[in-house]
């Protein structure tokens, strides 16, 4: 059930089924009550968190602003802190869990040894957890990719 909405979410569209049950098998499973943060803004990206069940609001706030605004609810196979993960650049927008939620927790080092593993079905997602790359930075983000991928091996 969870590998067959993985396979509908965009930036994981191509990934074969071996490369979904990897995800499966090695992600974490997080609940969430509601009002809990899911994803606190200004915090380092360090995974993503796929929606598997419930509703999340997406949340910015800026100093000169009164009001924090109101970004985009959240539905089951949507993608939640997914920009810049292997950067570990700051969250730019908070998100709290609307209703009891559940989400499946993929860690940097999981998902770059996925693209590691299927780098012709992860174009997508390299876009993604990339953040700030830029082709002038290929070698760095494919060390970034190298080094998450021997980290998620010795842990997994």
């Amino acid at each position: 059930m969870v590998e067959e909405l993985l396979s509908r979410v965009a930036m994981l569209r191509g990934v074969p089924p071996e490369g979904l049950s990897l995800l499966v098998r090695q992600g974490r499973r997080r609940t969430y009550g509601p009002g809990e943060a899911v994803v606190c803004q200004g915090e380092a990206a360090r995974s993503v968190q796929v929606l598997l069940v419930g509703r999340v609001l997406l949340t910015r706030a800026h100093p000169a602003m009164t009001e924090v605004v109101r970004l985009r609810e959240c539905g089951p196979g949507d993608l939640i802190g997914a920009r810049g993960v292997l950067d570990g650049v700051p969250q730019p927008y908070g998100a709290t869990a609307i209703t009891d939620a559940g989400t499946l927790e993929l860690s940097a080092p999981l998902l770059a040894l996925l693209v590691l593993r299927h780098p012709d079905a992860t174009a997508p997602l390299m876009r993604v957890l990339g953040g700030r790359f830029r082709p002038a930075d290929s070698g760095a983000f494919l060390e970034r990719l190298e080094r998450a991928a021997r980290d998620a091996r010795r842990t997994g």
